[in-house]
């Protein structure tokens, strides 16, 4: 798997089976795309298909986003489900003039400095990917299952505090899917309410 790397981030793809703004539901077919990743790598979703594959979005400047790498909640989460059946991507929806924004050179630092486990760090300048997965704030994550229909999109969980313990012990939205899907079931919920930071505010 592709953990740490970073060069041009500049391919994107994007083949909407969901017009944007559509509200996406658990019988989705998942919009699929095509985009490199900070190494280069082109990651289409078609060719993942009988993988479950999640797509993280994040924000290092919102700190909302910065507890579940803080506290390891999200970095133990993708640990634990690091193997080759789930393609793990970590995704950077914001201009290059945007608080949030993060470059090439960051994202290889972050990947290194947060013990992230992904397969890829995608930038997404144009916001696109997040439009097409009505992707409002992060983090978010959107989960796609091994069929190609798009299983949960939403915030990691519903914890809101900023106290570690509290943090950890909230059940984890993506946990309690992966898990589901692993056991051949349908997701616990298919979506939740967005927490965290708008995309386009102030992030601190």
């Amino acid at each position: 798997m592709i953990k740490n790397a970073a060069r041009g981030m500049k391919h994107l793809r994007l083949l909407l089976a969901v017009p944007f703004g559509l509200a996406l539901t658990a019988a989705s077919p998942a919009p699929p795309f095509e985009i490199a990743d900070s190494a280069g790598v082109i990651h289409q979703l078609s060719s993942y298909r009988g993988k479950v594959v999640i797509l993280e979005w994040m924000n290092p400047y919102c700190d909302a986003n910065g507890k579940y790498y803080n506290s390891k909640k999200l970095p133990k989460l993708q640990a634990k489900w690091n193997d080759d059946e789930i393609i793990w991507l970590m995704i950077n929806s914001y201009k290059p003039d945007q608080e949030g924004y993060v470059s090439a050179n960051v994202a290889r630092y972050l990947l290194m400095s947060t013990g992230a486990k992904v397969d890829g760090f995608v930038s997404d300048p144009s916001g696109e990917l997040a439009k097409a997965y009505n992707i409002s704030h992060v983090p978010s994550a959107a989960i796609i299952g091994s069929d190609g229909y798009l299983a949960y999109y939403g915030s990691f969980d519903d914890y809101q505090g900023d106290d570690p313990a509290g943090l950890l012990a909230a059940p984890s939205h993506i946990g309690d899917v992966l898990t589901a899907l692993a056991k051949g079931e349908a997701a616990p919920k298919s979506s939740s309410k967005p927490n965290g930071c708008p995309f386009n505010e102030k992030t601190k």
